[in-house]
């Protein structure tokens, strides 16, 4: 037998992820103040009007879901999506936000459509959204000519074509108002009061609202009828804010959310339990995928809640269930001598031809030795070249000249009066 001597090795040191435990699960409070993502909540706290904060990754990151911790690392941050917010007149509310400096827009956001409030047609639930002008221009004032914030201003707002250098949808600090008697929530009203003041509902009333709503939106459209795309969309939207509600929240587990939840809803509470625990034990199909196609299941769920309300069936809880949320993990990079050996057979899966992945001496990391030469080099080009284009569009997003407080206010003023007319666009074409 031949001995092929190797001369030439191609090694280089891997970091790889660690699957580590979710955090503890935190009720925090959100920052309600002018210039945040929460203004609006500030506006109406000060007017004394009820409402709630509606939008999932808001309710979500402030009781601690692990996967939205980050969704806003900086509360006065420019935001990409809309926050949208339940109250009992949207008139009254919308009155409110446009003496703070907000404007009306026609202009649709990703949040609406997700929600299903994009279809005009008819029977379509109310909805107004508005802008923060003041919120845009500063923030794209930093990076952008006045021309160009003009322009990402009046798209966002509705009043121009998309501008062919941006992307298809300009995001804006928008937000969403929307009717809480569509969502069956009934607002307190002791929520405005200088004693006790909580933007984000209580997930034991977020989950009544979306588990009674998903119930009344049937899986398929009536007889000789066609579902429309806002419905399917708020169909979905139901069956994934109560799959995350199940599978990811410790507190939906507790004999304490099952109290606190409305009665004619513990079954459907108890329904969802089991089918998260069967689905991780990999024994039934996935919660959001039933929700949206099961039909039978629906039917059941609604004629279960029927009979709870006429006091003819009393909610029963699987046999020798077990009250303790069956927890992930999460993979998240950590430096070398931390990581799983699961984690280390799952990179080995992925290593080119000819290759091995070695712990180093001592545990410190691991080497990838390899005599696949070529592919080794393709990746690093391929690593080289990524990183030359991210630094070409960083050099091409410089920051502006710092403005000056009257310049950014005389854009805003310009900006306020197109949309406060936007009939009137003699101004328009006014250059700064």
């Amino acid at each position: 037998m031949t001995r092929l001597v190797v001369r030439n090795f191609a090694a280089r040191i891997r970091e790889l992820p660690s699957s580590v435990e979710e955090p503890e699960q935190d009720k925090s409070t959100p920052y309600l103040d002018v210039g945040s993502r929460w203004e609006p909540c500030h506006h109406f706290y000060k007017a004394g009007v009820p409402y709630k904060v509606w939008t999932e990754q808001d309710v979500f990151r402030f009781h601690g879901l692990c996967k939205y911790r980050d969704c806003f690392p900086d509360p006065y941050a420019f935001q990409t999506s809309d926050i949208a917010i339940l109250v009992n007149d949207l008139e009254e509310a919308a009155a409110i936000l446009e003496g703070s400096g907000y404007f009306r827009t026609p202009k649709s956001s990703e949040e609406q459509e997700k929600l299903g409030y994009s279809d005009s047609g008819q029977g379509n639930r109310e909805s107004i959204r508005l802008l923060n002008v003041s919120a845009m221009v500063r923030h794209h004032s930093q990076w952008d000519s006045f021309e160009e914030v003009t322009n990402k201003v009046l798209y966002a707002a509705g009043l121009s074509e998309n501008p062919h250098w941006g992307p298809t949808r300009v995001a804006g600090n928008g937000v969403l108002l929307i009717l809480a008697s569509d969502w069956n929530y009934t607002l307190n009203s002791k929520a405005a009061s200088p004693y006790y003041h909580d933007p984000i509902p209580e997930l034991s009333g977020y989950f009544d609202s979306h588990v009674s709503m998903w119930m009344d939106t049937p899986i398929s459209p009536p007889v000789n009828s066609i579902r429309s795309p806002s419905d399917t969309a708020r169909l979905r939207h139901y069956a994934s804010v109560l799959k995350k509600l199940i599978c990811e929240a410790d507190v939906t587990w507790t004999v304490r959310f099952e109290q606190d939840i409305k009665s004619q809803n513990r079954q459907a509470l108890f329904d969802l339990l089991e089918m998260c625990y069967r689905c991780m034990m990999k024994k039934g199909v996935c919660m959001f995928t039933r929700l949206t196609t099961d039909i039978d299941f629906q039917k059941y769920s609604k004629d279960v809640r029927d009979q709870i309300k006429a006091s003819v069936h009393d909610p029963v809880l699987m046999a020798e269930f077990n009250r303790c949320r069956m927890k992930g993990v999460i993979t998240m990079p950590l430096p070398r001598g931390h990581a799983s050996t699961y984690d280390e057979k799952q990179c080995k899966k992925d290593l080119p031809g000819l290759s091995w992945l070695v712990r180093v001496p001592r545990g410190d990391g691991w080497f990838l030795l390899s005599l696949n030469v070529a592919r080794i080099m393709e990746n690093k080009r391929r690593d080289k070249q990524l990183k030359l284009e991210e630094l070409n569009h960083l050099s091409l997003r410089q920051r502006q000249p710092k403005r000056t407080e009257d310049e950014i206010k005389t854009l805003e003023y310009y900006l306020q009066d197109i949309l406060a007319d936007t009939d009137n666009w003699a101004f328009q074409n006014q250059e700064f």
